[in-house]
């Protein structure tokens, strides 16, 4: 069974800017995170091959190419990274620290149980009193339930107007650790089915502005949907203390419930496929997201791949296409958009934008 929600006049008082990000550190390709692995390897040389052959199924299967990674670059800590798109969205939007009532920390990606990682971002950017801050997990949602979080708020609290969403995701090797939550320990072709999915992933970090205003620049939240399969809660987990393990098969075979969780909600609002210029969903394969076309009967541009540039960046792969469409300059004023994210849990949410004019001149 599954317990899903949905919301559309309650929303549109909810606007959402366009996301700033940061990508730390350099592209890595796959030949490059072969190598790691191959360094770490203790095996016979028909064991490497066979580990060789099954890393580049998943690589092709997902459409990896190159990911960003963190562990070159200086070391920062989670909230450090986050801070540094919550100062570039803050500055976008003209929006003072002082000005926030809310801070929202949607990531997986985290370096400490408490405080929240809201409040170390908060005090990065200045804001030092707020109505609310604190952090969810809810694993690829994260982002996306952190928006609907502040709707929420908003809508109880008339106090509440002005809010930041913020995430770094990646690998768990921030903040300089020796061991983050990716293993290039693989001595078997086995130990792939559940390292492989690991391997795909990327780091990012990213911001928007929430607002019970329209923003400079911007869309309006016309409707959300969420819905959960507990169930299956076992195909994906990053433990504390461990690695990151993920039945992507088990995974892949429920991509078939994302499109009529899409559809639910298009039928809520009141829109026809036709109407959604883009969908900018959870890149972890770009298989599972020319499928995902099909089933809309979509032309491929409508539903951006950037995953071959980007990775798996977990909580912020919806937006990551986003921010391609918007560098790009794609995005015009009344266009509609679907952003979505389909992750451990199993987790589904899904926002439906209509972007603003742009106010910035």
């Amino acid at each position: 069974m599954s317990n899903q929600t949905q919301a559309g006049s309650n929303l549109r008082r909810t606007y959402v800017s366009a996301p700033s990000v940061i990508l730390p550190g350099r592209p890595v390709s796959n030949a490059e995170l072969v190598q790691r692995i191959r360094d770490n390897f203790r095996g016979s040389p028909e064991q490497w091959r066979r580990i060789e052959r099954k890393i580049a199924f998943a690589f092709d299967l997902c459409g990896s190419q190159s990911r960003y990674l963190d562990d070159e670059a200086p070391a920062m800590s989670a909230a450090a990274y986050s801070a540094q798109a919550a100062g570039l969205s803050l500055a976008l939007q003209g929006v003072a620290p002082g000005e926030l009532d809310a801070v929202i920390y949607g990531a997986v990606c985290r370096e400490y149980f408490e405080p929240a990682t809201a409040s170390e971002v908060a005090a990065r950017v200045g804001a030092t009193r707020l109505h609310a801050a604190f952090d969810i997990i809810n694993a690829c949602s994260g982002f996306l339930t952190a928006v609907t979080s502040f709707a929420g708020l908003a809508a109880t609290d008339p106090e509440i107007r002005t809010g930041l969403v913020c995430a770094t995701e990646g690998t768990g090797g921030l903040g300089g650790k020796d061991r983050g939550w990716i293993s290039y320990d693989i001595q078997q072709s086995t130990d792939l089915d559940l390292l492989a999915a690991g391997l795909t992933i990327g780091n990012a970090a990213a911001a928007a502005v929430v607002s019970t205003e329209p923003p400079l620049w911007g869309a309006r939240v016309v409707g959300a949907a969420s819905a959960s399969y507990p169930q299956h809660y076992e195909l994906s987990m990053a433990r504390i203390d461990g690695v990151f393990e993920c039945d992507s098969a088990g995974l892949f075979k429920h991509a078939k419930d994302y499109y009529p969780h899409i559809m639910g909600l298009l039928d809520k609002i009141g829109w026809q496929v036709d109407d959604v210029d883009y969908v900018c969903v959870h890149q972890a394969s770009e298989r599972v997201i020319a499928n995902l076309a099909k089933q809309f009967g979509a032309k491929q541009e409508r539903i951006p791949l950037v995953h071959r540039y980007y990775g798996n960046t977990v909580s912020l792969s919806p937006i990551l296409p986003l921010h391609h469409l918007l560098e790009k300059d794609l995005i015009k004023p009344g266009m509609k958009l679907i952003l979505g994210a389909a992750g451990a849990g199993i987790t589904m949410n899904t926002l439906a934008l209509e972007w603003c004019p742009d106010r910035r001149r």
